[in-house]
């Protein structure tokens, strides 16, 4: 394959798949929100009332010492799945084939016939 019709094959897949790609996306993006959400409602009570609950410097250390490790590891395992993802639907999209690792029911039900 030439390196002027790459370009052209990737713009056509990417036009033809982006829908699904989003929604894929999207998925993951509403469960990594929903994960998320609970770290943001402790900072905000925390930062909210701390002054009323006389949130001391230990508060504060104990619940960082919970919070980093946790938005670490959530930002870790969600990158890893929006790559998974992406390469599965990539593969399948070209091929037709899903890749062994991921179950072909389910990457053909993120693509329907237009």
């Amino acid at each position: 394959m030439s390196s002027a019709t790459t370009p052209k094959r990737s713009s056509a897949i990417l036009r033809r798949t982006w829908g699904e790609s989003v929604g894929g996306e999207g998925g993951l993006g509403i469960i990594s929100f929903l994960l998320l959400l609970p770290v943001v409602l402790v900072i905000g009570i925390v930062a909210a009332f701390g002054r009323g609950l006389n949130a001391d410097v230990a508060t504060v250390v104990v619940l960082a010492a919970i919070i980093v490790p946790y938005v670490l590891a959530h930002t870790v395992v969600f990158a890893a799945l929006g790559t998974i993802f992406r390469t599965g639907t990539y593969i399948y999209a070209t091929t037709g084939k899903a890749p062994a690792s991921m179950d072909p029911a389910l990457l053909q039900g993120a693509f329907r016939k237009k």
